[in-house]
């Protein structure tokens, strides 16, 4: 039974990735799935009936499903969740983000019909507090790991709870990335911010010149006439970067299959952020692509640092103030050169997409990004 409850779990959480990040329709919704949620770790790796009947014996039911759920959804502090393992906490985000897919797709299609005067309500706000929710209560439960695997068992050499210790980090990175991805989807239009960067192809057809006029006037829009909606996009999507260049080692996380996407995703939405706004007065005879980056990476940092060294609020005044155009082309380098290396086509499209907002020298700098 917890096998077929699994299975079916992971095939709604496969579902949820492959709808909300490739921006195609759900099959399954998270009202759907009224089962509990996946029995704790230890239990599901017994190694004999006798140890899984002792555990069972001494540990609780797993809560349902959508009773959490609805506890995020209502802002409230379900005691249920201090006692869920990290598949669980997963799984409900996934079932977050399916609700806020839901929710956008039936706003697009509403012909107006659904606004804040609704009694929705803001629901964008309302997600954007549940997906906050949650990452406070995911945080929680990877600090109390950290500080359990901060010590070896007797029995584990050295090495290997060092690859435990990293194996949790990966975990940890690759699912806050979700969240950030949530927060970005929340707030922008990811069809027509890669169109505006330059894809060609876009849901297996071609980009034509009237979509490429209508996505740009749409994230021009966006950057512009909406700023706090930007900024929150945008802040998000750095913060994904920062946990990537933090946390793992060359952007690794053992082949994941969402995250080469998530790091696309983030890098289009903080290029597309600065280049869709209007360029100063000083600028006018500058052109980024005439200088040469002699340490990309540090470009990047520089980038991410001085978006998350602040607040959504804070970096949509500075926006809103003006001021220079920020480089951004240490980090199409960075990432770029990273989805190089992702076997996997979609993935190699989108690096193409990045390599082409890479100002030609530098890409003649690093043979690589060829």
């Amino acid at each position: 039974m917890e096998q077929k409850k699994r299975l079916a779990l992971l095939c709604f959480m496969w579902d949820t990735q492959h709808a909300v990040l490739f921006c195609q329709s759900l099959c399954m919704s998270a009202f759907e799935l009224r089962s509990s949620l996946p029995c704790d770790q230890s239990l599901w790796e017994a190694t004999s009936a006798g140890q899984w009947q002792k555990l069972r014996q001494k540990q609780s039911q797993p809560p349902l499903l959508l009773t959490v759920l609805k506890s995020y959804l209502s802002h409230e502090t379900h005691p249920a969740t201090r006692n869920l393992n990290g598949l669980s906490r997963v799984i409900l985000l996934h079932a977050l983000l399916s609700i806020s897919w839901d929710m956008k797709r039936r706003d697009q299609t509403s012909l107006g019909l659904m606004g804040n005067d609704t009694i929705l309500g803001d629901w964008r706000q309302r997600m954007a507090t549940a997906y906050d929710t949650w990452k406070a209560d995911f945080d929680a439960y990877s600090a109390a790991m950290s500080v359990s695997l901060s010590v070896a068992p007797p029995s584990t050499s050295a090495d290997q709870h060092a690859q435990t210790r990293k194996e949790f980090a990966i975990f940890t990175t690759a699912n806050t990335a979700i969240y950030h991805a949530a927060h970005v989807i929340l707030y922008a239009e990811f069809l027509d911010l890669q169109i505006y960067a330059g894809a060609r192809h876009i849901l297996g057809r071609p980009v034509s010149r009237a979509d490429y006029r209508r996505s740009q006037a749409v994230v021009k829009r966006w950057a512009n006439d909406d700023s706090l909606s930007a900024a929150k996009a945008a802040w998000h999507a750095a913060h994904l970067i920062k946990d990537a260049a933090t946390n793992l080692e060359d952007f690794d996380t053992g082949g994941l299959f969402h995250y080469p996407w998530c790091l696309y995703l983030a890098t289009v939405t903080c290029w597309s952020l600065y280049h869709a706004r209007p360029v100063g007065a000083a600028e006018q005879h500058h052109d980024e692509d005439d200088e040469m980056i002699w340490d990309a990476k540090a470009e990047m940092n520089a980038l991410i640092g001085s978006m998350t060294s602040v607040s959504p609020q804070q970096l949509a005044a500075s926006l809103a103030s003006g001021g220079k155009r920020t480089r951004t082309a240490g980090l199409t380098a960075v990432v770029a050169k990273h989805l190089s290396k992702v076997r996997w086509a979609v993935v190699h499209d989108g690096m193409l997409v990045l390599r082409g907002l890479v100002p030609w020298r530098l890409i003649n700098q690093d043979e690589t990004l060829v």
